[in-house]
């Protein structure tokens, strides 16, 4: 069989998405402000879930001004539900930057939109392409996944330079907005993980892995090893704003000789091998599970969580996590993205917990 054509998956595409695509709100005009808000929405949630909320959220907050100047605990009742709390925070932090920094007009290209708070390179390239038509590909799972099967590539991480070449080609042709929605869309329909519906697919004739009819197969899952399970205790704090309001969490480098050594997180450790930091002098408010996976080991992690309200509460914890790493230092709730996903879970299920007092 030839190889695929990006002329062909292009026109393909667009064809299809003009007849299927779906009707959803923020696909209804260019405006990158609801555009932006549907995409941090739909991180970890399905459309489904998203769509009443997008709809409250859009008609309480209408524009970039008004999310900028949105009270926290607003937000955070308009939010409650969708989880992950660390993306209404970065929203609100985004607004705010787009008013200091950009005269309030939305930034154009894909590079400028990374600048801001909880925008990624799939997020960047979604708002740019969508409401700017800036001719980039948005690769995300789904698109991955379909042109893993186009190319017949057997593991997307080995294959991923393979598949923003082809993804950037088709691109690179136009209406790139329509085009990553196509994916978006045919990703979640008919380009389907386990069960691909290859008979009514606009692409079946540019799929090297239907003509192997071996569509199913592609990409390859690994066998999952079973995995030893080790129980593990972690402290998370926060300090308070000037509004009362947790602004800030306390974050340790990994010491050496403990696992993940050098990487920045909440103070964690294991029982019985790594150092405890803990002491009669730490108080908490509660407590909350998460797990995480690392190699071949799931830990499961007891997080205790508090909060401080002086100086010298900060100071104070600070010293006594110093036990378990000399370097500790309290962050931004702006910085939580680049914190392990356990660990923003964490602080998220601790974030309810204070938005319900």
């Amino acid at each position: 069989m030839r190889p695929p054509s990006p002329a062909k998956i292009h026109a393909a595409l667009l064809a299809w998405y003009q007849k299927n695509a779906r009707d959803l709100p923020w696909r209804r005009s260019r405006d990158p402000y609801p555009i932006w808000l549907s995409e941090i929405m739909l991180q970890q949630t399905r459309v489904e879930a998203v769509i009443p909320y997008f709809e409250k959220f859009l008609a309480r907050y209408p524009n970039i001004s008004a999310l900028a100047n949105a009270e926290i605990d607003e937000l955070r009742g308009l939010w409650a539900g969708l989880g992950y709390y660390s993306r209404v925070m970065n929203l609100k932090r985004a607004a705010e930057g787009i008013l200091e920094n950009f005269q309030g007009e939305f930034p154009r290209s894909m590079e400028t939109l990374r600048s801001l708070p909880g925008i990624g390179p799939y997020t960047s390239a979604a708002i740019a392409s969508i409401a700017f038509d800036e001719k980039v590909a948005a690769v995300d799972g789904n698109l991955e996944r379909v042109f893993s099967r186009i190319l017949a590539l057997p593991k997307i991480a080995k294959g991923a330079d393979e598949i923003h070449t082809i993804a950037a080609a088709v691109a690179a042709l136009g209406n790139a907005g329509s085009i990553n929605q196509a994916l978006m869309d045919l990703g979640s329909a008919i380009c389907l993980a386990k069960t691909p519906k290859c008979e009514i697919c606009p692409l079946a004739s540019e799929c090297l892995a239907l003509a192997q009819g071996r569509a199913a197969d592609f990409p390859l899952r690994a066998v999952k090893k079973k995995k030893l399970e080790i129980d593990a205790h972690a402290y998370l704090f926060f300090a308070k704003s000037k509004g009362n309001e947790p602004d800030k969490i306390l974050i340790s480098r990994r010491p050496p000789g403990a696992w993940l050594a050098g990487l920045w997180d909440i103070p964690w450790w294991i029982a019985g091998k790594d150092k405890d930091p803990s002491s009669g002098d730490i108080r908490t408010v509660g407590q909350v599970e998460v797990r995480r996976v690392i190699t071949h080991h799931k830990i499961n992690f007891q997080v205790k969580f508090g909060r401080v309200g002086s100086d010298k509460e900060s100071a104070s914890l600070e010293k006594s996590m110093r036990s378990f790493s000399n370097e500790v230092r309290w962050a931004s709730l702006s910085e939580v993205e680049s914190l392990p996903r356990p660990t923003r879970k964490a602080i998220d299920k601790a974030l309810s917990f204070f938005n319900s007092r």
